[in-house]
């Protein structure tokens, strides 16, 4: 089975680095990009991603109310957060969307999981409902 996956930016750079992660990998694809909250609703809607790697922190729609959006109708979709610098009350917020990890500091949160590399991360929250990660 091929793992669908979304990918949600406002950086280009970033995008593109998260889409050759996941092309590395035999059993994952990445069938969008959006390069905003409201672009990323609308891809998800027609496209049915079994996960998106959301940027929290997007002008405009963000990634806390893009997961809002993203989780509550479609309840099949996983969503992990991506971001370098936020804040505890901005992680609880993308918690609280819905979204089944944060990720923040890469290596730490990793190695707690035993995964070493962003496609077993993603494997992973498909995989279980993870609700909570504390980095």
């Amino acid at each position: 089975m091929t793992i669908t996956v979304l990918i949600a930016d406002d950086h280009k750079l970033m995008r593109q680095g998260l889409h050759a992660l996941v092309d590395e990998q035999s059993d994952m694809k990445v069938i969008g990009q959006a390069e905003n909250g409201k672009a990323a609703v609308e891809l998800v809607a027609k496209l049915s991603p079994q996960v998106v790697l959301m940027d929290i922190s997007m002008p405009g729609l963000g990634g806390v109310d893009a997961t809002r959006q993203i989780v509550s109708p479609n309840g099949v979709t996983k969503i992990i957060g991506l971001s370098m610098h936020v804040t505890k009350e901005l992680v609880l917020d993308m918690l609280h969307a819905g979204a089944k990890t944060v990720e923040l500091d890469r290596q730490k949160v990793m190695s707690k999981l035993n995964i070493s590399t962003t496609a077993e991360l993603v494997k992973f929250a498909l995989r279980i409902g993870l609700t909570t990660l504390n980095p």
